[in-house]
């Protein structure tokens, strides 16, 4: 799946509702927690969706965006893009939409059009941790360390519990040389999250 310095397992972190695990990264969990105005989330009997059984003209933006998020936990990853992009094109201004967007193209390994993704979804809402914390890990994954850093570092003022921002951070730093900046960040992860083997 993704790859990064020290061999470290590295995927993205959905956004609401998700618990943060050990290890340098939160997984991908399935995304569970439908927007407050659904009330009826799309269910499935099988394990593909077809399509063109589905009329965009009788969907929502929502719903599209829903269908996406089942799709995700299918592992479908270019129809859930496809979703996303359906509701996108009845609500362009949909941040969620833009959000998991960028998690399904790193999934695939489209690191830069995710980036893209995130950076539409940070226009829409700039104070949104979780975007900035996925960019981070997309630019990580193109090698774009001082962009990473960056993020990580906006995801973690933004996200006052995220120590994984912080830790993030400080291995990049640290693989730049910048070892005092390292250890800084490093004392935030531990002050956020003692029990943070990791960071020890």
């Amino acid at each position: 799946m993704f790859t990064g310095i020290y061999s470290m397992n590295i995927m993205f972190k959905s956004a609401i509702l998700f618990p943060v695990y050990a290890v340098v990264f939160c997984v991908l969990s399935p995304a569970i927690a439908y927007a407050q105005d659904n009330t009826s989330p799309v269910s499935f009997t099988t394990a593909q969706i077809d399509f063109d059984d589905v009329n965009p003209v009788e969907k929502s933006y929502q719903e599209w965006f829903n269908i996406g998020l089942d799709l995700s936990t299918l592992g479908q990853y270019e129809e859930e893009i496809a979703s996303y992009d359906k509701a996108l094109a009845l609500n362009p201004s949909f941040h969620d939409a833009w959000f998991y967007r960028g998690i399904a193209l790193g999934n695939l390994g489209e690191y830069e059009v995710a980036i893209a993704s995130f950076d539409q979804a940070i226009a829409l809402e700039p104070d949104n941790g979780d975007t900035w914390f996925n960019r981070g890990l997309a630019l990580e994954n193109i090698d774009d360390y001082e962009g990473a850093i960056n993020s990580y570092e906006r995801a973690g003022l933004l996200n006052e519990n995220d120590d994984d921002a912080w830790y993030n951070r400080g291995v990049l730093l640290g693989a730049l040389g910048q070892y005092e900046a390292e250890i800084a960040s490093y004392d935030k992860a531990i002050a956020i999250n003692p029990q943070n083997a990791d960071v020890w």
